[in-house]
């Protein structure tokens, strides 16, 4: 099956038959979760217990979390580990497997098609100028971004799951 495939490719990419040992130093540093913004606000969030379920061979219980989602990829847990464990890109992976087993929760996907709109993840209200005209901030400009985002959107591959999505 593919994702037997993603998850030996992601074992491999960690350390190959050294996996079990990385991981479990990584779980047990605890660096990531001090430097990570999104646990400072959600202290639900904590790259190191997704660390140290995927030691545990977990693979089912972080995929099928949404908390897995938050992650901001700051990548400031892959600067700080001084294990150089690269918890961010781990994050990655994991989200691409949880992607292609459950899907993308569908805030996400809702964000996405509005990144491949206008370029922002959400539109331009009237509340929000007017706040912005309050606090003397310059009005933001509606700007054609549609060929440059077009061009991202292929690079990345993105543009075939907007496809999909936008057949359901």
């Amino acid at each position: 099956m593919e994702i037997e495939k993603d998850l030996e490719k992601l074992i491999e990419e960690i350390g190959g038959e050294d996996f079990q040992k990385k991981v479990q130093v990584c779980y047990q540093c605890g660096t990531c979760v001090g430097g990570c913004p999104v646990a400072w606000v959600n202290e639900n969030f904590n790259p190191r217990k997704i660390m140290l379920a995927l030691s545990r061979g977990e693979i089912d219980e972080i995929i099928n979390n949404d908390l897995l989602w938050f992650c901001c990829y700051c990548h400031t847990c892959l600067e700080r580990c001084p294990q150089k464990i690269p918890v961010s890109e781990i994050i990655v992976k994991l989200k691409n497997i949880a992607a292609k087993v459950r899907g993308i929760p569908e805030g996400y996907v809702n964000e996405l098609k509005m990144i491949a709109k206008t370029g922002r993840i959400s539109s331009i209200s009237s509340a929000t100028e007017r706040r912005r005209e309050q606090l003397n901030l310059p009005k933001l400009v509606q700007t054609s971004v549609e060929k440059d985002i077009k061009r991202i959107l292929k690079q990345t591959g993105t543009n075939l799951f907007l496809e999909k999505e936008i057949k359901k």
